[in-house]
């Protein structure tokens, strides 16, 4: 086996026991492929994100080291509170707290960008534009209250 590479099917203990069987026989590379991904990644298209957490979770008590994985959680853990995030913005009244709300989904969704979401902010960045501008005349054609002279 010496010099030889191997691809290694499999995630549990058989997988891990056949993996230094090989390498203590002077094996160069093991590359194991495990199916946590792939199975996280059917339940995310499903709409289940945390059921896909729990199935990346898992595959990080087989492989704690695994990158791959590591970065997966980090994006599914953002994505659990994308849809607070967005029912913010939705919500969002005046152009301060749009420009808030956006503040808080841009950094939230950090690493969950898509071209989807990228045009979803630029088209809220300019309902937030038109939101200030409405203010602004707003703002203008109804003076506040004057200013009280100030006190001695």
């Amino acid at each position: 086996m010496s010099g030889k590479t191997l691809l290694l099917f499999g995630a549990g203990q058989m997988a891990e026991l056949a993996a230094r069987n090989f390498l203590g026989k002077g094996l160069t590379r093991l590359y194991i492929v495990n199916r946590h991904i792939e199975r996280a990644q059917k339940l995310v298209n499903a709409g289940d994100v945390s059921g896909a957490l729990a199935v990346v979770e898992e595959g990080l008590k087989v492989y704690p080291l695994n990158r791959t994985l590591s970065q997966l959680r980090g994006q599914l853990r953002q994505l659990r509170h994308a849809k607070m995030l967005i029912a913010n913005m939705r919500s969002a009244k005046s152009s301060s707290a749009m420009t808030a709300a956006l503040t808080a989904a841009t950094t939230g969704l950090s690493s969950n960008r898509t071209e989807k979401l990228e045009n979803y902010f630029k088209m809220y960045r300019q309902r937030i534009a038109e939101t200030a501008a409405r203010e602004q005349a707003a703002a203008v054609a109804e003076p506040g209250v004057p200013a009280r002279p100030a006190e001695r």
